[in-house]
C-alpha cells in the first residue's frame, strides 16, 4: 500500500525511496541474500524504515523505541544419543529420553543461573521428538528450540553454557550429544535520530497520546542486517482486538489483527519517507 501512495506522489518526493518486497523474512537468509544482491545500492539507500504489526498493543497505536528494540536469534538442534532396546529392561540400556529430560530441566536453569539480573536472555526448548512404541526405548532423541538476547556477551555466555551442561549431564548418564547452533539474526538496534523522526511523524498525523516509547521484546527479525548496513528504525503498529474477544497471540492457530493496524501503519510509513527526503 505505501509503495502505491507513495508512487502517485513521485513528484513530490526530493529522492529515491525502494521497496523491500523479501522472502524469507524472519529466518536466515532473507534479508542478507537481497543485500548481497545489492539491494542497498544503485541507488546507494541511506536509511532504513520498516515495521511489524503486534497484538500486544492496541489497534492503531504506534510503539517506537531507539536502539536494541528486538532480540537476537539463535536456532539449535541437540541430539542425545543412548543405546535403546526394551523397555522392561532399562537397567541394560542408556535411555535417551530420561537424559533428554534431564538436560531439558538444567538448559532452562541457564538464564535464571548465568545471566545477570539486569541482563535478559530466553532459552526455549520448543519440540522434543524420539521413540516409536510404548516398550521400546529409542537409540536417541532429537531437540529444537532457540537462544534470544539483547547483546553479544550474554548470548555467547548462554550457548557456551549449553555445551558444557550437555556434556555435563550425558557424560554423568553415559550417553553422548551433538549440539548445533544455527545464528539467525542478531539484534535488531534502532538509529536514535531515525527513530525520532519517526516518533515526530507519528506523533503528527495520529497524536501524542497515540505513540508510545516501546519495550524491547524478545521476538527477533532480520531487518537487523539492514541496520547493519545503513541507520534504521524499526517500529511496532498496534493490532490488538478492540472487541470483547482477544485475537490469538502470534504463531498461534487463532491469530488475527485488527485491520486498522494497516491504515496506521501506511500513514507513518509514507509519512516517514516524505519527511526524511524533504
Amino acid at each position: 500500500m505505501a509503495a502505491s501512495v507513495l508512487a502517485q506522489h513521485r513528484r513530490a518526493l526530493k529522492g529515491n525511496v525502494k521497496f523491500v518486497f523479501q522472502p524469507a523474512e524472519e529466518t536466515a537468509g532473507g534479508a542478507q541474500g537481497m543485500i548481497s544482491d545489492g539491494v542497498l545500492e544503485d541507488p546507494r539507500v541511506d536509511a532504513a524504515i520498516a515495521l511489524h504489526i503486534i497484538n500486544t498493543l492496541e489497534a492503531g497505536k504506534v510503539g517506537v523505541r531507539p536502539g536494541a528494540m528486538f532480540a537476537s536469534v539463535d536456532e539449535f538442534k541437540i541430539t542425545i544419543r543412548g543405546r535403546g532396546g526394551h523397555a522392561a529392561h532399562p537397567e541394560a540400556l542408556i535411555d535417551p529420553i530420561l537424559v533428554s529430560a534431564q538436560a531439558i530441566n538444567a538448559l532452562h536453569h541457564i538464564v535464571s543461573r548465568n545471566v545477570g539480573a539486569l541482563r535478559s536472555a530466553v532459552l526455549t526448548v520448543s519440540t522434543i521428538s524420539g521413540g516409536t512404541a510404548f516398550n521400546i526405548i529409542p537409540d536417541e532423541v532429537e531437540m529444537k528450540g532457540t537462544v534470544r538476547a539483547f547483546d553479544d556477551k550474554t548470548r555467547d555466555r548462554v550457548i557456551h553454557r549449553m555445551e558444557e551442561v550437555l556434556a555435563g549431564v550425558t557424560s554423568a548418564m553415559g550417553a553422548t550429544y551433538e549440539f548445533e547452533d544455527i545464528f539467525q539474526s542478531p539484534v535488531v538496534m534502532n538509529d536514535p535520530g531515525i527513530t525520532d523522526l519517526v516518533r515526530r511523524v507519528a506523533i503528527r498525523l495520529l497524536g501524542e497520546d497515540e505513540v508510545m516509547e516501546y519495550e524491547p521484546t524478545t521476538g527477533g527479525d532480520d531487518m537487523a542486517y539492514f541496520q547493519q548496513k545503513v541507520p534504521g528504525c524499526y517500529f511496532v503498529v498496534g493490532g490488538a482486538s478492540r472487541g470483547p474477544e482477544p485475537f490469538g497471540p502470534h504463531h498461534s492457530a487463532s491469530f488475527d489483527f485488527d485491520e486498522e493496524a494497516l491504515k496506521v501503519g501506511l500513514k507513518v510509513m509514507c509519512g516517514a519517507a516524505l519527511e526524511y527526503l524533504s
